[in-house]
């Protein structure tokens, strides 16, 4: 029974949108104040899950050197299983990743298996919710270990991670509102990404980013800060469409203070944005309006 009292992480990632479509580094992170886990209500409809159990069965699982316990799952589903969740849905905070994470862990022969091997699983698991999935999303919240990204295949393992700067706190802005997450990414794709974007801009967002990740690693919160806020600044001239009204202003405040900066958090269009905010800033009459959440 302490399979199902295991907890599953969100995951928010940090540094690394729309430029990791591109092949830029990403820093990934589980975060455990939203996290989810198996519980049992025998009054529990679960009917909801039969287009899951049929996607799941349809996939040869022999040929990735794991195993799918159908009928214990069923068998669970029967005594009123469910995923007890606070993760919010629509915020890009890894929802179905989490899910997946648990799904793999408790009905999967998951021995023996190498980290890239789990990682191609638990993206073949999410493809139900997504289509396509890198797996990222779910392997944070399975290892409950963050990620660094390396280009499009390569990733590390990071055990211990530090947000807590001396001088700057990192949190996340709850719009309280739900996004779309592909609409965001079908906009970056079709409309944002002209031949001087990618040939002049791109270039420069992604070594900003990478930069970024590489300070933020070492706790160079100066550097972090600075950086930050050249990448605010590039994504409130590009990805302005990835701006809710309700934050825009926000920013625009933000690109002209040196206590806090902002940017995406994710893909934008609702759900959580990152702030860094210098420590003793006084926060309530420009944040009254939105949900801090301590990183």
């Amino acid at each position: 029974m302490n399979y199902y009292k295991k907890y599953y992480p969100s995951k928010i990632l940090l540094f690394g949108e729309y430029t990791i479509i591109d092949g830029s580094n990403a820093l990934a992170i589980p975060f455990k104040k939203f996290k989810s886990k198996w519980n049992f209500d025998i009054n529990k409809d679960n009917s909801e899950f039969s287009p899951f159990l049929e996607y799941l069965q349809k996939i040869n699982w022999k040929q990735y050197n794991t195993f799918l316990d159908i009928e214990k799952l069923s068998a669970d589903l029967k005594r009123g299983l469910y995923f007890d969740s606070n993760i919010p849905i629509g915020y890009g905070a890894g929802s179905s990743g989490s899910f997946s994470a648990a799904i793999f862990n408790l009905y999967f022969k998951n021995n023996d298996l190498s980290i890239y091997q789990i990682k191609t699983i638990l993206s073949l698991i999410e493809g139900f919710f997504h289509g396509v999935s890198s797996g990222i999303d779910p392997l944070v919240s399975y290892l409950n270990k963050a990620l660094k990204l390396i280009g499009k295949k390569e990733f590390e393992l990071i055990d211990k991670i530090d947000v807590e700067f001396e001088n700057y706190s990192f949190y996340l802005l709850d719009t309280r509102v739900k996004r779309e997450t592909k609409k965001y990414v079908d906009i970056y794709n079709n409309e944002i990404k002209t031949v001087e974007f990618i040939e002049k801009t791109l270039p420069e967002m992604i070594s900003l980013n990478n930069d970024i990740i590489s300070s933020f690693l070492i706790s160079g919160e100066k550097k972090s800060f600075s950086l930050l806020n050249e990448i605010s600044n590039l994504q409130y001239y590009y990805f302005k469409k990835m701006i809710i009204p309700s934050v825009e202003e926000l920013w625009k405040k933000s690109l002209k203070s040196k206590e806090f900066s902002i940017k995406l958090c994710g893909a934008g269009g609702g759900g959580f944005y990152l702030l860094m905010i210098r420590n003793g800033f006084e926060t309530n009459s420009l944040f009254n309006n939105f949900e801090l959440i301590k990183i």
